[in-house]
């Protein structure tokens, strides 16, 4: 997929969010994922507080996808902020870290000191 694809595919032109993607119709490539989420970046550059979902919805599942066997998603409440950092650290690994709630190692970050990744809700499904 292309930058230009993901933003007109992906992006909510209205709201800035990322379009809602369903587990049944998940991204299949973990470069799609990133090319949504540069066109999140990108489209939203001018904006410090804005999440990748509708806030209406609370926090819920937004974008899926499927790598392999393995499903993961981001959650509706990640901040442009967690994608600016996650996306600075591209290039690194996916490493699995204990989530916040109930310490389950089932988030995923890319910081090499393997820190958790403010505003960044990006889960493995177990």
């Amino acid at each position: 997929m292309s930058l230009q694809r993901a933003l007109d595919v992906f992006i909510d032109k209205t709201t800035g969010s990322i379009k809602r993607i369903s587990k049944e119709y998940p991204v299949s490539s973990k470069e799609d994922f990133l090319d949504i989420l540069r066109a999140f970046k990108m489209f939203n550059s001018n904006k410090s507080d804005i999440s990748i979902g509708n806030s209406a919805v609370g926090v819920t599942p937004w974008l899926w996808l499927k790598l392999g066997s393995n499903y993961y998603h981001l959650n509706s409440d990640t901040k442009i902020e967690g994608v600016n950092m996650f996306l600075s650290n591209k290039s690194n690994d996916w490493r699995l870290i204990a989530n916040q709630k109930n310490y389950v190692k089932n988030k995923i970050t890319n910081r090499p000191d393997l820190g958790d990744i403010p505003g960044f809700y990006l889960y493995k499904i177990l």
